[in-house]
């Protein structure tokens, strides 16, 4: 998640990999990739990515580990 506006907020995690997807399904990128752009563009990945057969386009699994965190509105 981020917050791009003042105060700015990020979080992340450290994760341990549980699977690499080497021909993911279409509708399982688009779950994790239509968080973020507009739910046309993420198709458009989606579909693109999973069109490639030669088995470069990987989807991982990751369970997380640790969180990091960042408020710059929090005095240090």
């Amino acid at each position: 998640m981020q917050q791009p506006t003042f105060p700015c907020r990020y979080v992340t995690a450290e994760c341990e990999v549980e699977r690499a997807g080497r021909a993911p399904a279409a509708a399982d990128v688009l779950a994790v990739t239509s968080r973020y752009p507009p739910e046309e563009a993420a198709r458009a990945f989606a579909e693109a990515g999973t069109a490639d057969l030669t088995g470069k386009f990987v989807l991982f699994t990751g369970r997380p580990v640790r969180w990091l965190t960042h408020d710059s509105g929090e005095p240090d």
